[in-house]
């Protein structure tokens, strides 16, 4: 079968965001309902054999990882590393769910200068990259130096002896900045990673698992089975790579939370048959959820992490106008919104997918690829 992963980045405006099958939104809503009040009997996967029950293992190995970076590596490395263009300025776009530290790495791979505070003033490297969070300090006086650095980057282009500039952050940024500065005009092309959809994500899961077979605990089919034109037979990575807006990263820690395993000898089998040995149940991603007595704050601080990134407290302070209520990063730690780094709070990245459907649902302005 040929192999159908994206092989090029996308410019901003143009990104092919996943479309959950029919069936997906009415499962979720009759899912919720059941959780809120039981109605419509026991839960698909409480239904399951005997032997999914608190079952727990890793399933994907540390080679998909491994051959995913690469593939991103290699899109950033047709898009970026080419001739060298002195007069231009470019912008690559990140999803949040995607893990911190790829786009830094390559930089370091490839000799590129990473600016932390957005200087450009002496820029001297053939290729530099700038944060774009550098310039979406939402702050007095921070707005007035974001738009001095605009105007540096801008001048910067223009010197004989500048090298080509790339800004980087988030989409939450990106839109952020997009709607409260100049940067359209500053920056020439802006660019982001292609969506992965369900073909993409079949055969980028069965190049690593061998000879496992996934089903999915709510319809007893095995997800990874395809039809002849390489799209599953089953919806349930259509839904996935729906729920994960096309990110990857998103949809593989997703399908890797909702994996249980089933063992041998629970159930009585021939000694000869061992198809069971290597079946893997997946659940329907669960979504974790705002606690219920929280209100209208816990969005306005999941907002302000997109844009900004990791804040201390500190911080937060400073780019949100409300008082937050006592115990609120913590209330949203424990259900997997948001977790510490160091004295930092941040966004839990396989998680992100969730937080962006919270704040689109609340009325928040999302943010736009």
């Amino acid at each position: 079968m040929t192999k159908s992963f994206p092989d090029e980045m996308i410019k901003v405006g143009s990104y092919d965001w996943p479309r959950p099958p029919p069936t997906s939104s009415l499962r979720a809503r009759f899912r919720q309902l059941r959780e809120r009040t039981g109605f419509g009997g026991q839960n698909p996967a409480d239904e399951a054999p005997d032997t999914l029950e608190g079952l727990q293992g890793q399933l994907l190995p540390q080679s998909i990882w491994e051959e995913l970076e690469a593939r991103y590596r290699t899109l950033l490395d047709a898009r970026f590393l080419g001739a060298t263009d002195n007069a231009s300025v470019k912008a690559l776009v990140t999803m949040p769910s995607l893990p911190g530290g790829i786009v830094e790495d390559w930089a370091k791979i490839n000799g590129l200068s990473l600016k932390q505070d957005g200087a450009a003033e002496e820029v001297q490297t053939p290729r530099s990259l700038i944060p774009l969070a550098s310039m979406a300090w939402r702050t007095v006086p921070a707005r007035a130096a974001a738009r001095r650095q605009l105007s540096e980057i801008a001048n910067a282009t223009r010197r004989s002896d500048s090298g080509e500039l790339l800004l980087f952050g988030s989409s939450w940024t990106w839109t952020y900045l997009a709607q409260t500065s100049s940067i359209r005009a500053v920056v020439s092309e802006a660019y982001c990673f292609p969506a992965y959809d369900c073909k993409s994500l079949a055969q980028l899961i069965a190049d690593h698992i061998g000879s496992v077979q996934l089903k999915s605990v709510e319809t007893r089919e095995d997800i990874l089975a395809c039809k002849d034109d390489g799209d599953p037979k089953d919806n349930y990575l259509a839904a996935l790579a729906a729920t994960a807006n096309g990110c990857p990263w998103a949809a593989l820690q997703m399908l890797e939370d909702a994996a249980a395993q089933q063992t041998n000898g629970s159930e009585k089998q021939d000694e000869d048959d061992s198809s069971t040995e290597n079946i893997r149940w997946v659940c329907d991603p669960s979504p974790p959820n705002i606690p219920e007595h929280l209100k209208r704050a816990p969005e306005f601080l999941l907002h302000a992490l997109l844009i900004h990134g990791p804040l201390t407290e500190d911080e937060i302070a400073q780019v949100l106008p409300l008082q937050l209520p006592v115990g609120l990063s913590v209330a949203l730690d424990r259900v997997g919104l948001v977790e510490f780094k160091g004295d930092k709070l941040q966004i839990v990245c396989r998680n992100y997918p969730h937080v962006r459907d919270i704040l689109t649902k609340a009325g928040f302005p999302a943010d736009q690829l």
